[in-house]
């Protein structure tokens, strides 16, 4: 694991989707703590099982509809308590 994202937080939507799952394992794999959403749950979760798998720290809301006020507010506040660790 690289430490250049160490200590930064990275939000990632769509991480039940390729783009976003790639992102989420390559941000994990630089350090990165990993905030990660989507509508699909079992996709996202799956994807927060892999990062934890790879020794990476990932904290996802599902499912998240981001046109949502109130799903916008859980996902930061999903942020900070990871910013918590």
């Amino acid at each position: 694991m690289s430490e250049r994202l160490l200590g930064k937080v990275c939000i990632i939507t769509g991480t039940g989707g390729s783009i976003g799952r790639e992102a989420a394992l390559t941000f994990a794999r630089e350090g990165a703590l990993v905030v990660g959403c989507d509508l699909q749950v079992d996709a996202a979760q799956a994807i927060v099982e892999a990062v934890l798998a790879a020794g990476g720290t990932m904290v996802s809301l599902q499912p998240c509809c981001l046109s949502k006020p109130a799903d916008c507010q859980a996902l930061v506040f999903r942020t900070g308590m990871l910013c918590l660790f």
